[in-house]
């Protein structure tokens, strides 16, 4: 798809490049009638089709904010990132100003999304200048300044005037420990659950600093500025050393921020303060796997492993698998399972046993699940998408595999998966044609990539 977007796009500015402007409004219809159309494509993931729809409209009418805008969103979820700058550069010269900062944020959203804050920062100041009343763009440039550790310049982007939440908690974080300024703004918010959590901390009483502002630090880290923690904790490093809550969330805002060193000598200090619990453990064994000790890292997960969180669990037992330790895994889950015959430890059981191609013991675990008569929803998915990965390694009933995948896709038809498996039986069937056909539709759905290197791959391999 990469090379038709990048003809799409070279394409379209260049010969909207020479377009004056002036539209007849029987065009505006057709545009109008055209992105709606495209907006459809969308919705139902048909990109190509989509973006044909959008490029067409916007050649009857080069003004359509609505066609730069649906563009805008495929480029941005196949990862487009130039292209869509180009676009947003020439959407700037044809709608309205409040028009053209809603492009640009959106641009900017989606690099803060994937944590390039010096190009959301740049997206996000094209938003302010075009429409510097454009609340999400000033909200966005904050952020970005946050993130690039530059407060000052955050609160002057930010601004004083703003009416959504997300605004007022982020001006009231913004204020520090001037908790009466804080405590205007945090009055203000819609959302009762937030407003009510913020009040509260900002009634403790004021002789108690620290647990106050390790209070506000928890809510900075939750809302996703971990920096703005680092500085408000520092100011009392000297006190927070025999703090057990302090040191946590100290090293949690590092962690957050990046800093793994530093994450790892907070968390160990939290530990060595008799802070006992689970979250201390998971997050001192991310910090150590992020700095690249996978031995320690994996001390700290045996710390907690158990067959209560599983989430925790699950964790552990892909650091296992990735680092090639089946075997340890394996161990880890029989013996869990020994304490406790559930499902969540079953079908990582199954998982490890496709890893170690033990397909045999995998179907036994399949088969045992397959008895369950009270799974949940998500069960139920789960448990169907191994039993397709089991019957596809080795596929003798084609019948039962295509019903498989026929009940799987009932969960989600957007799941790039479904047409990988699918043109994996149509590719067997030796049905070429459409099973190129899947494989192209798992790729056009695949917004993370891991389906797509397969279906690539499989379909290399049928040309």
């Amino acid at each position: 798809m990469k090379s038709r977007v990048l003809l799409y796009v070279s394409v379209f500015l260049f010969s909207v490049f020479f377009l004056t402007g002036c539209t007849s409004d029987e065009n505006k219809n057709i545009s109008e009638n055209l992105t709606q159309e495209g907006l459809e494509l969308y919705e139902e993931r048909y990109y190509k089709e989509a973006m044909d729809k959008f490029v067409e409209a916007l050649e009857k009418y080069p003004s359509n904010f609505e066609a730069y805008a649906g563009l805008a969103d495929i480029l941005l979820d196949k990862g487009f990132f130039e292209e869509v700058e180009d676009l947003a550069n020439e959407a700037s010269v044809r709608v309205d100003n409040t028009q053209a900062a809603e492009i640009y944020s959106m641009i900017g959203e989606k690099y803060y999304e994937i944590e390039r804050y010096e190009k959301s920062q740049k997206m996000f100041e094209k938003a302010v200048s075009a429409d510097g009343n454009y609340e999400k763009g000033r909200v966005g440039l904050a952020g970005s300044h946050i993130w690039l550790g530059d407060i000052r310049e955050a609160s002057r982007a930010l601004g004083n005037r703003g009416e959504s939440d997300e605004f007022l908690l982020l001006y009231s974080f913004l204020t520090f420990d001037d908790w009466e300024e804080g405590v205007k703004k945090v009055s203000e918010i819609s959302d009762d659950d937030l407003r009510g959590r913020m009040e509260s901390i900002y009634e403790i009483d004021d002789e108690d600093v620290l647990y106050k502002n390790t209070s506000l630090a928890r809510e900075y880290i939750n809302a996703g500025y971990p920096f703005l923690a680092i500085e408000l904790l520092s100011k009392q490093d000297g006190e927070i050393e025999q703090y057990p809550d302090g040191q946590y969330f100290l090293g949690r805002a590092y962690l957050d921020y990046g800093n793994y060193e530093r994450a790892i000598e907070k968390l160990n200090a939290a530990l060595m303060l008799d802070v006992d619990d689970d979250e201390v453990y998971i997050n001192l064994a991310r910090a150590n796997l992020f700095n690249n000790n996978v031995e320690r890292a994996l001390n700290a997960y045996e710390a907690v492993v158990s067959g209560e969180n599983l989430n925790f669990l699950e964790e552990y037992i892909d650091v296992l698998l990735e680092n090639d330790m089946k075997n340890k895994a394996q161990t880890i889950l029989i013996d869990l399972i020994a304490q406790e015959d559930s499902f969540g430890l079953n079908i990582m059981l199954g998982k490890v046993y496709y890893e170690r191609s033990e397909l045999d013991k995998m179907g036994e675990v399949l088969e045992k699940l397959e008895e369950e008569t009270n799974l949940t929803q998500a069960e139920t998915k789960e448990l169907k998408r191994y039993k397709i990965l089991y019957a596809v390694e080795d596929i003798d009933n084609e019948v039962e595999l295509d019903g498989l995948i026929e009940r799987y896709s009932v969960f989600d038809r957007y799941d790039p998966e479904v047409y990988l498996f699918r043109g994996k039986l149509l590719k067997h069937q030796e049905e070429i044609l459409e099973a190129q056909e899947a494989f192209e539709r798992a790729i056009e759905l695949d917004l993370k990539g891991d389906v797509s290197k397969q279906a690539e791959k499989l379909l290399a391999s049928m040309n």
